[in-house]
């Protein structure tokens, strides 16, 4: 699955959540938001080789980029449009990181501090990518995306049918 989407994209097709989230004020748009969008974010910036709180910055970066940014958004009515957007969001946050990691360890090795390497995880910033690494972040990406739209889909489902009956859905 590539990045423009497609049928189970069921994240992107929330346009409702996309125009409560332009009212800065709607906190039940943006705790859905954060409870939808936040572990997905954190999750990827992992798997590209952050730390655990790097991560946690980079989830609540991109949280307060898209909060900034969503009142310019304009859905286009193409599947996977607010999904690329976000992914870029993400994206520009995680390399801040790897690019703020790396000038800490060369501000280290100017002060005599541990040296370390140009990033711990073998990882290049992600904003400076070659083409393989980069579609390896996009891959990381949509294997991430597609498992929080099941994830939801999921919790969905059990919360709208009986106890017995999720428990027949999840054992088949």
């Amino acid at each position: 699955m590539s990045m423009t989407g497609d049928a189970d994209d069921s994240l992107a097709t929330r346009p409702s959540l996309l125009a409560r989230l332009k009212d800065w004020s709607h906190q039940t748009a943006w705790r859905e938001f954060d409870h939808d969008y936040a572990p997905l974010i954190r999750n990827v910036a992992r798997k590209a080789g952050l730390r655990d709180v790097e991560a946690d910055e980079v989830a609540q970066e991109t949280l307060i980029a898209v909060a900034k940014k969503i009142g310019a958004f304009e859905h286009p009515g193409r599947a996977g449009s607010f999904r690329a957007w976000l992914y870029q969001q993400a994206r520009w946050r995680i390399a801040d990181q790897f690019r703020k990691r790396q000038a800490e360890s060369a501000a280290d090795r100017e002060s005599g501090g541990p040296a370390q390497s140009e990033d711990e995880t073998g990882t290049n910033a992600v904003g400076e990518l070659p083409d393989a690494a980069a579609s390896e972040f996009e891959r990381i990406w949509d294997q991430e995306w597609r498992g929080r739209v099941q994830q939801l889909a999921i919790a969905r489902v059990k919360r709208r049918v009986s106890a017995r009956q999720f428990q027949l859905f999840d054992l088949h």
